[in-house]
């Protein structure tokens, strides 16, 4: 019986030992709202694997996308009512109001614009300038 228990006790130790080392593999997680027409973010992040968790909580579909440049948030180029895309690092498309979607990228040092580009939600002023430290 005492052989057992300490089998058990192993085991659990062990489990309890690969929980912890997998969760020190996972980095940041950034917690994103979209919404009319504004992108609710952390100014900054250090670098590495980062998790953004994003939730529409505007009354409208919005989609997340991150553009890694060194152009002022504000100021990326266009193309009718919609930002250029050069720098992109990932995107989640279109999801509806309450919803809430996860996108994780390996980012590095420097920095980004988070911004929703559906026509019209860049050049009313949905975005973020987001700095990967």
């Amino acid at each position: 019986m005492r052989k057992r228990l300490l089998s058990a006790g192993v085991l659990v130790a062990g489990v309890a030992a690969a929980g912890a080392f997998g969760a020190s593999q996972m980095g940041p997680t950034v917690a994103v709202s979209l919404k009319e027409f504004k992108v609710l973010a952390p100014k900054s992040s250090k670098a590495g694997k980062i998790t953004f968790v994003v939730r529409n909580k505007g009354t409208i579909k919005h989609e997340f996308v991150v553009l890694k440049t060194n152009r002022a948030p504000g100021k990326l180029p266009l193309k009718g009512s919609v930002a250029r895309l050069k720098g992109l690092k990932g995107m989640l498309k279109p999801f509806k109001p309450g919803k809430t979607r996860k996108l994780t990228l390996t980012l590095k040092r420097g920095k980004y614009v988070l911004l929703c580009n559906l026509p019209g939600h860049y050049k009313a002023g949905q975005f973020k300038g987001f700095r990967v430290r």
